[in-house]
């Protein structure tokens, strides 16, 4: 079944009988929006474009995914989403209040092939490229098959783009037909293969055919999305299908012309000998678009031009010769083939400062066929010349040089990339690098390289010509070249650690020593213990003898050095079995018995030769003395529980107002098998007595 809608028959929401045909239409799925959901298994599902009352967001997105749909894309240029649904869920989602039409999406073809860069000089493109008018700059959106952006008169003019048709940022052309239509459009003027109409126009693509030259409206309405997106200025559209695609890409063209870019689009090649009917292809027959026959070089029609009400503008459309895909050149006719010669034209227009591209070429369009307009060639042959007539280009502005070189700076040797970017449309070029008379006539499109062998300062001029005349600008001592760094050198490792030996625990503290430019260090210690730092510290906890190894990298190699048995730890000796006892300590302190006596309390702690406290046996004596009279002599024996200390009480003492003084001093301290060293025990304690 062949979906034949026309634009004057659709009704808001489409009846599922006409819905129920999309079975058999091809469609190109590319889905940037979300993965799949509810792809439920043997349920019939159809591509599907939804229209809505306001800009889908999050519920709109929700609707269409509980019907059962998988979104490909949720726009903003329209108020629509494009899906593939299952067939049964079609009525529901039309007769929801919130969306306005569920219409097909359709498959569309590339308009083309038909079977010298003559199209490009019968519309006078040629003597507007003298005038100085190349279409610098403009940015012309090819919406086909891809460009194969390696060509070598596409290279320099090629600014990037999307593949909708695959959804990935890769747009080389996988059919040709897009690569055919850029260099009609914007081909160099670089003195070999084909020369475009604007060829010094950016051009973008923008991919929504497949290598077999169909694809889909709801990628068609992507690639116009992204073209408003990224203010691009005329979109060049050599695809179409016989049937209406849909209120949504009427739209969608709509919105982007409103968005200020100018769509030029093939007229179809479904036309007849006569000339006559209305069998015009979409969406050339949007009164958005600019629509273009396509005519011979006797400018008659081509027999394959479509003809209708919405034809526009006739353009050269047989045996077209142009950039061909892998980097050769080929002829090819068509309407496809014709309409990148407006599109050229348009953006020769746009870079004479004129706005109102549309009517500009309308109103200076060459009459052909019957006086006036008609439905074979529209208003006539396209005229470049006549187009930009008038305007700042033909009264060219003077050339002023300017030129950047990047980098500026750097070691030699460098290579330093300059870029013309003078003013007035130069047409020659001449440059000086300051270097022994260097030069250079670069063009525009193949911009110099210049390699600096010798340090030093150079100072390089740029001397540009053009329709406004000629200038020269020179930049004094703009280029500097450094003196080159050394060469890295080879690393040899070395290292010293420190201490080298000791006792367990044993922290050693090592330090890089190597030579050599040195990028990484890297350590093992021999027990199982590693580090990448420079100078690592590493504790060794169990004795023996240690091997260390540094291995350093650098730019030129590495080096490794291992010092066998290079750490020496041994075991603490076992402590000495005591053979001393001594005094450790004597703290005294005044104890009140009764109101007016009180008795003085000393405790005496005693160690043996490692320091450690006595446990039990040491028999302390000692006596205590008050103002130099004797009072008591005192002593005790340690016991096991007082962990070497034991107290000694003076007796009942008097408190003798001013002299409340006692003193306290150990005579002796005797041990069963512990020889007691008193030096310096004959220091006293004193106690106050009463406080």
């Amino acid at each position: 079944m062949n979906i034949t809608l026309r634009e004057n028959t659709m009704r808001t929401k489409i009846s599922m009988t006409v819905l129920a045909g999309l079975l058999v239409i091809s469609s190109v799925s590319a889905a940037l929006a979300t993965p799949a959901e509810n792809n439920a298994p043997g349920l019939d599902r159809v591509p599907v474009l939804i229209g809505f009352r306001q800009t889908p967001g999050p519920s709109e997105q929700a609707l269409v995914r509980s019907h059962g749909g998988t979104i490909k894309y949720s726009y903003h240029l329209v108020r629509g989403i494009a899906a593939s649904i299952p067939k049964p869920a079609i009525e529901g989602l039309a007769n929801n209040p919130n969306v306005t039409e569920v219409e097909p999406d359709l498959t569309v073809f590339v308009i083309g092939e038909l079977d010298n860069c003559w199209g490009v000089k019968h519309i006078g493109a040629g003597i507007v490229h003298g005038t100085g008018n190349r279409g610098t700059g403009v940015k012309v959106a090819i919406i086909d098959s891809g460009i194969d952006y390696n060509h070598s008169d596409l290279n320099g003019n090629y600014a990037g783009g999307y593949d909708f048709a695959n959804d990935d940022a890769d747009p080389m052309d996988d059919n040709g037909h897009g690569t055919h239509v850029a260099g009609t459009v914007a081909a160099e003027n670089d003195g070999f293969g084909a020369v475009g109409v604007a060829p010094e126009a950016k051009i973008y693509a923008l991919k929504v055919m497949k290598a077999s030259g169909s694809g889909s409206y709801s990628d068609v309405i992507a690639a116009l999305q992204w073209a408003v997106d990224n203010e691009i200025q005329v979109t060049n559209n050599s695809y179409g299908s016989s049937a209406y695609p849909g209120t949504l890409v009427k739209t969608a063209f709509k919105n982007a012309e409103l968005a200020g870019i100018v769509n030029i689009c093939a007229a179809g090649n479904n036309g007849n000998s006569a000339g006559t009917g209305e069998n015009m292809a979409y969406p050339a027959r949007f009164d958005s678009c600019i629509a273009v026959a396509a005519t011979l070089s006797n400018d008659t029609k081509a027999s394959f031009s479509s003809t209708g009400a919405e034809m526009l503008l006739a353009a050269p459309g047989s045996s077209i010769y142009s950039t061909a895909r892998g980097g050769g050149y080929t002829y090819m006719s068509g309407t496809s083939m014709a309409c990148p010669h407006v599109a050229g034209a348009a953006a020769l227009v746009i870079a004479a400062g004129i706005s109102d591209v549309r009517t500009r070429l309308i109103n200076t369009a060459d009459d052909l066929g019957e006086p006036g307009w008609d439905p074979v060639f529209g208003f006539g042959l396209v005229n470049a010349v006549a187009a930009v007539e008038g305007s700042d280009e033909l009264d060219p502005d003077p050339v002023v040089a300017d030129f950047v070189g990047i980098p500026i700076s750097g070691d030699a040797p460098l290579d330093v990339d300059f870029t013309d970017i003078s003013t007035g449309n130069p047409t020659a070029w001449s440059w000086s690098f300051g270097d022994e008379g260097e030069t250079s006539t670069s063009t525009l499109q193949d911009p110099p390289t210049h390699t600096y062998t010798t340090v030093g300062t150079y100072t390089v001029s740029l001397t540009v010509t053009g329709p406004g005349g000629s200038d020269t600008l020179t930049k004094t001592d703009y280029i500097t070249v450094n003196t080159p760094p050394l060469p890295p050198s080879a690393p040899l490792a070395n290292f010293m650690g420190s201490p080298t030996s000791g006792d367990a625990p044993l922290t050693v503290n090592f330090t890089n020593q190597s030579t050599g430019d040195i990028t990484s260090w890297s350590w093992t210690f021999g027990d199982g213990g590693s580090s990448i730092v420079q100078n690592p510290p590493h504790q060794y906890v169990a004795h023996g003898l240690y091997t260390v190894t540094l291995t350093v990298t650098g730019p030129v190699g590495s080096d490794t050095l291992i010092k066998s048995n290079y750490i020496d730890m041994t075991e603490l000796p076992p402590p000495l079995p005591p053979s001393t006892i001594h005094l450790a300590a004597l703290q005294g302190q005044s104890v009140n018995l009764t109101k007016g006596n009180w008795e003085a309390a000393v405790t005496v702690t005693v160690h043996d030769t490692n320091h450690n406290p006595v446990a039990e046996g040491a028999t302390v004596t000692g006596k205590f003395t008050q103002a130099g009279e004797f009072v008591k002599e005192v002593s005790g024996t340690i016991t096991t529980a007082s962990n070497g200390t034991i107290t000694l009480y003076s007796g009942l003492l008097p408190d003798k107002k001013g002299n409340a003084k006692v003193t306290f001093k150990v005579l002796f301290i005797e041990h069963p098998t512990l020889t007691y060293d008193s030096e310096g025990d004959d220091v006293p304690v004193q106690i106050v007595i009463g406080k």
